[in-house]
């Protein structure tokens, strides 16, 4: 029938590692649960190496009732707000999927996320010690396998520490990092580095800061990272422009 060649179609896009076209074929053949299961098993490593903007294909393609009670895809909207600092939309996505896990599902890995968003949230409100409770939690429960979501606590648990007064705490635990922990995906270093370069510029400390910038800005060439490379520059050019070398900060941002 045709909706078995479809699935036939959705399996072999899955093994050539086509995750929009099989859950194309998924969608054709009416099955929620391979659309699902696809979903699953793409969305970390797409992340991990920041193809999120596939995310949106699959939010266009899937229907608005395949994402209720299902977490593993509500999930694929807040990460895409996130990027997007559509920080109301997000909130709410964050929100439902907290009620699909209710508390029967504590050992879900999801919730991993799910604590590191609302961390994300209290931060702003500057509530640090909550942050630091929920980063704690976010990571020992996230997927091992998620290099970004690693990189984005190490980064929050760094900065929180320069907020509440121990910097140096801070910039020795991104060293810890860096110095234990080999061979690190890309986009987990570019966010450990990010750290010195953030929390350096927070603490007025403009030597150590152009350091960090520096390599956040040398990285994005590296590995084609246009968020590090653009983040390396601005911070080039704010931080010369508070040393007065208003040449050297055009040379960056212009």
């Amino acid at each position: 029938t045709l909706s078995r060649l479809h699935l036939a179609a959705s399996k072999w896009f899955e093994e050539q590692s086509l995750p929009t076209e099989a859950i194309h074929h998924g969608l054709q053949a009416g099955s929620i649960e391979r659309v699902v299961s696809i979903v699953e098993k793409f969305r970390i490593p797409f992340l991990n190496i920041d193809r999120w903007t596939d995310f949106w294909k699959w939010l266009e393609m899937i229907p608005e009732d395949y994402f209720n009670a299902r977490a593993e895809l509500m999930i694929v909207k807040v990460w895409v707000r996130y990027i997007q600092f559509d920080y109301p939309a997000m909130f709410s996505h964050l929100q439902q999927i907290q009620s699909t896990l209710g508390e029967d599902n504590p050992d879900h890995p999801i919730w991993g996320e799910v604590h590191f968003f609302n961390g994300y949230f209290v931060f702003w409100q500057g509530m640090i010690p909550e942050t630091l409770q929920l980063n704690e939690l976010a990571s020992s429960a996230f997927d091992k396998r998620f290099d970004r979501l690693a990189g984005e606590l190490k980064l929050q648990y760094a900065i929180c520490q320069h907020m509440v007064g121990e910097t140096q705490k801070g910039l020795s635990f991104l060293d810890g990092v860096l110095a234990t922990e080999s061979s690190l995906a890309p986009i987990y270093e570019i966010r450990v580095v990010a750290g010195f370069a953030y929390i350096n510029v927070l603490s007025g400390d403009l030597e150590k800061a152009i350091v960090g910038a520096t390599k956040l800005s040398e990285l994005g060439s590296k590995y084609r990272d246009s968020f590090a490379r653009t983040w390396g520059d601005y911070l080039l050019g704010l931080i010369n422009t508070y040393r007065l070398d208003f040449k050297k900060a055009e040379e960056v941002l212009v």
